[in-house]
């Protein structure tokens, strides 16, 4: 018992660190800033921040979210983004355990709200993204939990090729969807195989619906107005991983 709490308290406090470095990728790789070298600063008064400053969450709540130098506000992204992914490195553990495939876990779940907060300020997608899910897929199956249901690469492929090439053919006809949507699903296509995968897609959908409603009721948003679908499909691809088979088998369940 207080061995599994312990390692919970470690997968939270990792993630929280790693989440405080996401932020940096998220905010510097559209500005074309290196993300791995020099120090953090505040984006308002551009002073460099010391590491009392860079605590992860806790600097937020002792700073009453203020920058310590100009009093700018500090965005609630920040935190929110830590804590996040702090917790979903935790699910990554209660729903893996504690094994090799639960850090392939951890790491799919940072380079897809990195794609989704991307896309979300800028409508940018890079296609260095894909080919790390694609490594990530290709080492998940290698290292496939015995406790899973069978995944096979054929599973896999037509996870990549249904679902990719739906959204293919919506991209020629219909201009509806971007290229890096195509690309993304059909690289988690190889992680999630067919069921999960499509599940996904449908409720990426679902939530870009749901999420879009209230805007064009209230017309603050038209029909056409562009929504980027990478934060929908990244919310429904962790979703998809966490739980979608025990999702799929209670839903078939009740007929």
């Amino acid at each position: 018992m207080i061995r599994d709490i312990f390692i919970l308290i470690m997968f939270f406090a990792y993630g929280i660190c790693i989440g405080s470095f996401l932020n940096v990728v998220i905010y510097r790789l559209p500005l074309n800033l290196p993300v791995h070298k020099g120090r953090s600063f505040c984006p308002k008064c551009k002073t460099t921040l010391k590491a009392v400053d860079l605590v992860p969450v806790f600097s937020f709540i002792f700073l009453k979210g203020k920058c310590r130098y100009c009093k700018d506000p500090i965005s609630w992204r920040y935190p929110f983004f830590e804590l996040l992914t702090g917790v979903m490195f935790v699910l990554c553990y209660l729903v893996y355990g504690l094994s090799f495939y639960t850090l392939l876990g951890c790491a799919l779940m940072c380079v897809l709200i990195c794609m989704a907060m991307i896309d979300f300020d800028t409508f940018m997608v890079y296609d260095f993204w894909h080919f790390i899910i694609i490594a990530i897929a290709v080492l998940m199956h290698l290292t496939y939990p015995a406790t899973e249901p069978t995944l096979t690469i054929l599973d896999r492929i037509i996870g990549a090729v249904s679902v990719g090439g739906i959204l293919l053919v919506l991209l020629l006809i219909t201009h509806g969807v971007g290229g890096g949507d195509v690309c993304l699903m059909a690289a988690m296509g190889l992680i999630l195989g067919w069921k999960n995968n499509i599940f996904a897609f449908f409720l990426a959908y679902i939530l870009a619906t749901i999420v879009m409603l209230y805007p064009i009721i209230t017309k603050k948003a038209k029909s056409k107005t562009p929504v980027p679908m990478i934060p929908f499909f990244a919310i429904s691809c962790a979703i998809a991983f966490l739980f979608g088979n025990r999702i799929i088998d209670f839903y078939f369940s009740l007929f």
